[in-house]
């Protein structure tokens, strides 16, 4: 039971860094767009999203890891 409710928390969790680095995204690519930027603003704007579509990218590598170890847990344990 309480390894249920540790796998709840790092959902819960894992659904929070996904929406802050969706918002984090989401401003770096307004201001990486605007007109009156300068090109080291921009270069600093667009290092930033690399940044957090990389974080994106191995928080989603990681969930899937997690979820085939659970899988292939409770198929080990279903098998005589």
């Amino acid at each position: 039971m309480a390894e249920h409710a540790e796998i709840l928390d790092l959902k819960s969790q894992r659904k929070r860094l996904f929406e802050l680095l969706n918002h984090v995204i989401e401003v770096c690519q307004r201001k990486f767009d605007m007109e009156k930027a300068r090109n080291s603003d921009r270069q600093k704007w667009a290092r930033i999203i690399i940044s957090a579509v990389d974080s994106y990218g191995k928080l989603l590598e990681t969930a899937c890891l997690e979820d085939l170890d659970c899988r292939v847990k409770q198929l080990e344990e279903m098998t005589p």
